[in-house]
This record gives C-alpha cells, sequence and structure tokens, in this order.
C-alpha cells in the first residue's frame, strides 16, 4: 500500500480554547504529546492542525447530522478487520481518508481516531483468535461513543433548552451525553490559556464549549430566513443570522405589504360594485310590473361580471382593474334603465 495519508497516532484528541472577547476558537487536533509540547511554547511542534475560526464553527460542525456515514463506519471496519497486508485494510484506509480530509473539524478528528482504533483493532485481532467478537464488538462502542454528536439530535434538544431552560440549558438532558468527562489543558506559551479537551467523545467538549459561551451571554440560534445556525445575543428571540437575510426578508416584507394593499384596494372596490349591483337587482326583483326575464338576465351579467372579476385581475394593473369594475356598473344600469322606466 502507499504511504497512508492519515496520521497513525498513540491518543489523538482534539483542543480546544474559546476566546469570547475576540470571539474566536483555536483548534489543535494531533496525539497528546504533540499537543502538549506545543502548548508549551515549541512552536516548532509538528501538529496535524492547529487553527483558529470564528467562535461556535466546532459546534456547528459537530451538529452536522449524518446517519448513513456512521452506518457505513461500524458496517465498513468492524467487517474488515484482519492483516494489514489485505485488500480490505486499504479499502479502509480510503473510506476513513474522505473524513480526514473533510472541511468539518469534527469529520477530521473523527477520521484520525477511528483509524487509530481500527489499527489497534487489527493487532488485537491478529492476537486474540479465539476472542475476536470482543474485539469487534469493542470497536463498535468505541465507534458509537466517537460518533455520538452526529447521529443524536443534540443540536435540536440544546436550541429547545435554551428556550425552556435559559439559565440551566446544558441539563436535562440525555444521560448519554454526560457518560464522558472532558480533560483539560494550559497554555503557558504567553500568558496561561486553557484548553478543554476530548480523546473519545466529543460530548464532553461540547459541553464545555457550550458552558464558555453561556457564560459570556451567547447563544445558538437558527436563522429565520435560511435556518442556519449562528451566534445570538439572545436564546430565545429568534432573528436573522446577518445583513443579507435581514434585507432580503425586509425587501420580501415590503413586496407582500405592497401586494396585500392593492389586494385590499382591489377587494373593496368589487366589494363596493357588488353591492351596487345587488341594490339594483333587488329593485328589479321588487319592482310591479318588471318580468321575470329582466331579473334572470341581470343576475346572468352580474355572474359575468363576478368570473369577469377573477380573470381581469391576473391581467391588469391595479388602477385599469379598478376603472374596469365601475364600468361594469353600466351594465346593470342599462338593463335597470329599460326595465324600471317602462
Amino acid at each position: 500500500m502507499d504511504e497512508c495519508r492519515i496520521p497513525l497516532t498513540d491518543n489523538c484528541i482534539i483542543a480546544i480554547h474559546i476566546d469570547a472577547e475576540r470571539k474566536k476558537e483555536q483548534v489543535i487536533i494531533d496525539d497528546m504529546k504533540n499537543v502538549r509540547y506545543l502548548l508549551r511554547g515549541y512552536y516548532d511542534a509538528e501538529v496535524v492542525l492547529a487553527a483558529e475560526r470564528p467562535i461556535g464553527s466546532l459546534i456547528i460542525d459537530c451538529f452536522e447530522r449524518n446517519y448513513d456515514l456512521i452506518n457505513s463506519i461500524i458496517l465498513i471496519l468492524c467487517r474488515n478487520l484482519g492483516k494489514k497486508d489485505r485488500p480490505e485494510y486499504e479499502m479502509c484506509h480510503d473510506f476513513l481518508l474522505n473524513l480526514y480530509l473533510s472541511d468539518n473539524l469534527g469529520f477530521r478528528f473523527l477520521g484520525i481516531r477511528l483509524w487509530q482504533e481500527y489499527n489497534k483493532s487489527c493487532d488485537e485481532y491478529a492476537l486474540r483468535r479465539k476472542d475476536r467478537q470482543k474485539v469487534s464488538a469493542k470497536l463498535i462502542d468505541t465507534i458509537e461513543k466517537l460518533t455520538l454528536p452526529f447521529r443524536t439530535s443534540i443540536a435540536d434538544d440544546l436550541l429547545n433548552m435554551q428556550i425552556i431552560h435559559a439559565k440551566d440549558s446544558l441539563c436535562y438532558l440525555w444521560d448519554e451525553y454526560y457518560a464522558h468527562p472532558c480533560g483539560l489543558l494550559w497554555s503557558s506559551a504567553i500568558g496561561v490559556f486553557e484548553y478543554g479537551f476530548a480523546d473519545v467523545s466529543l460530548m464532553p467538549l461540547i459541553f464545555y464549549y457550550l458552558s464558555r459561551m453561556y457564560k459570556a451571554r451567547m447563544y445558538f440560534q437558527q436563522c429565520k430566513r435560511c435556518d442556519k445556525l449562528f451566534i445570538a445575543k439572545t436564546p430565545s428571540k429568534p432573528t436573522f443570522c446577518g445583513k443579507v437575510c435581514k434585507s432580503q426578508q425586509a425587501r420580501e416584507n415590503k413586496s407582500h405589504h405592497t401586494e396585500k394593499t392593492r389586494n385590499d384596494e382591489l377587494a373593496k372596490a368589487y366589494r363596493n360594485s357588488y353591492d351596487y349591483w345587488y341594490r339594483r337587482m333587488k329593485k328589479l326583483q321588487q319592482e310591479p310590473g318588471v318580468s321575470n326575464m329582466a331579473f334572470e338576465q341581470a343576475y346572468s351579467e352580474f355572474k359575468a361580471f363576478s368570473s369577469g372579476y377573477l380573470k381581469q385581475k391576473n391581467n391588469l394593473a391595479s388602477a385599469e382593474l379598478k376603472t374596469w369594475i365601475i364600468r361594469q356598473r353600466d351594465i346593470i344600469d342599462k338593463i335597470c334603465d329599460e326595465h324600471l322606466d317602462s
């Protein structure tokens, strides 16, 4: 097999520092010893990833659900445990490589850590021929811990809890969410900065991250227009993710208001003419000496006026349609003049 592009680690972790003042996050992914080496100020330390991004980016990455991917991970890795010189070993690497090359840093950590666990399981599988089912079961358990955020509705749960329990948003969730501890590291390079880290389950790191955000009065919300997750100052008042969505919604509201006003004005003009026709026909019906044929003629013209209004509404501008509505009164006036004056 060609040289593996996924780094093989002994204990891969993902560490994060939240800078609420600057609204930034610093993310480091690599083996524990390399991460600690970097945090001590040795900037020549080579790590898989060290990046600064807008605050909340990692949480949004971890909120991305992908059930098919998780099922495929279990199916492919656990069915292909064995010697590393087999073609299946290369197939598993290529499958995890897609995770490792993802822009989603949660998936990238997943790719590295799963590759680490898969290699350990292959070594153990080769040594424990009688207990291979236990090795496979252990790998499945590890995969389920690693992939927990990506196969649950944690985003929906947390968004709801922000509204229901604004002061204790991280309480009252599934017990499975609290099953693992979050570790802490400190950077001593320039000042002292706290880093939370996770090695197996990302859930404790997510809780650590959210607790720091909530203390800084930052909350996740879904945009009222595009449903994108973003950082807001309030947990419950719906708002927009940015100026683009806000301005687009304002334009739509203005267009809707203009259309509603137009429809209201046209409806008023139609109702006035409807009442006018009704009064004239009622007079025809009640006037002594006027034949039923005259009333039937008026009623037939009235139905033609009503159906004509619905057709003309989509073809004429507002001013033209108003003029058309008023001119239709001439029809009932002509009928009434012929029969009421006779």
